[in-house]
Order: structure tokens, then sequence, then C-alpha cells
């Protein structure tokens, strides 16, 4: 294997020899540059407009749901008039549940304060990171 690389870097240095250097057209730096900005300009929004249409989506889906949809099926009635204590009392289990099974899911940050700690301290370098490539897009920090 290693005579058959060595014969390829030969092949491929004989080839560079004999083609030449060619220079590049003039501008070519600057138009590779701004192509690569614009990329980099339209890639660094946090939320793009894609993203703003679904979650004003999710929202209509979620207001069309409280508003429209028939809850019988779980035993609740929530038109005006026929609303009383029992079904409040019908609710209330529903939202429990649902406010213990969300609580049980961050329950680790109860027993210590590292997991909060080390959320936190990703959340800001995150952030951190988003602000130098949102402020400082041209510079460059490895020289």
């Amino acid at each position: 294997m290693n005579q058959q690389t060595n014969n390829n870097d030969y092949f491929i240095r004989k080839l560079v020899k004999t083609s030449g250097v060619k220079e590049a057209p003039p501008g070519f730096t600057d138009k590779l540059m701004g192509k690569i900005a614009q990329e980099e300009a339209k890639s660094s929004k946090l939320v793009t407009a894609k993203t703003w249409l679904l979650i004003a989506a999710g929202f209509v889906v979620l207001v069309a749901l409280v508003f429209f949809v028939d809850w019988s099926f779980i035993g609740l009635d929530l038109r005006p008039e026929s609303v009383d204590a029992q079904d409040y009392k019908k609710i209330v289990p529903l939202f429990q549940g649902f406010i213990d099974s969300f609580s049980s899911i961050f329950s680790f940050f109860t027993n210590s304060s590292i997991p909060a700690i080390v959320v936190v301290g990703i959340l800001t370098l995150l952030l951190v990171d988003r602000l130098l490539k949102k402020f400082a897009p041209h510079r460059t920090y490895l020289v």
C-alpha cells in the first residue's frame, strides 16, 4: 500500500509541475468573500420568517383547540350556560396532571444546583457566541 501511495504522490507532483500555476482572475477573492459574507448573513438569523410563521400557526391551532373543539369526550361541556362547579372540579385534575408531569421533568434541579449552573453556563456561552458572530463576522480570533 505504501508503494501505491508513493506512486500516486509522484504522479500528482509530476502533473502539478507540468501544468504550471494559473492565477485567479482579478477580483476573484473579493467576489468569493462577498458571497461567503452573504451566506453567513443569511444563516446567522436565529429566528427566520418561516419559524415565525410556524409559531403563529401553532398559536392559531392552540386557540382553535381551546375555543372550537368539543371537549365532551373527556366529560367537559365548556359552553358558558352549562359550566358549573362540577366542571371546574374535572378541569383541575387535568391541569394538575400536566403540571406534575412537567415538574417531574425538571425535578433534578431540586436535588442539586449543579444542573442549573451547567444549563445557565451553556446558554450563556451560546448567547456570547451568537453575539460575537453577529457583531464581528469578519474577524477571526484564531490568529
